[in-house]
């Protein structure tokens, strides 16, 4: 675990501190773009962190009729969160596609 020194005023504190996870640019840009509870949704998504709250959620994402992925999330199991992560996730070039416009389609994997 990295550490660096910290000066207040006449002390010096070593601080610990750990790397944030490397989080693509293109998730970030998409994210940044979408309705605030359609970004919740494909964060979950893309990060495999699914909860029953997100998939209750889901039915209020304006984008309901727009992306199917949100659709899946919506109508999944919460005793089956993985699976419905596995499902939403292949849809969610869809949204990649509409979003970012210079978006490469392939297949999102994590």
């Amino acid at each position: 675990m990295p550490k660096t020194k910290i000066k207040q005023g006449d002390q010096e504190i070593e601080v610990w501190y750990q790397y944030p996870a490397l989080v693509p640019t293109e998730w970030m840009a998409l994210v940044r773009k979408l309705h605030p509870v359609t970004a919740i949704i494909v964060w979950e998504v893309l990060n495999g962190t699914l909860s029953a709250e997100t998939i209750s959620l889901a039915h209020a994402s304006p984008d309901w009729d727009r992306f199917s992925a949100v659709r899946i999330v919506g109508g999944g199991n919460p005793a089956a969160a993985m699976q419905v992560v596995e499902l939403a996730r292949a849809e969610l070039d869809e949204i990649f596609d509409e979003i970012l416009p210079n978006y490469a389609a392939r297949r999102v994997v994590h």
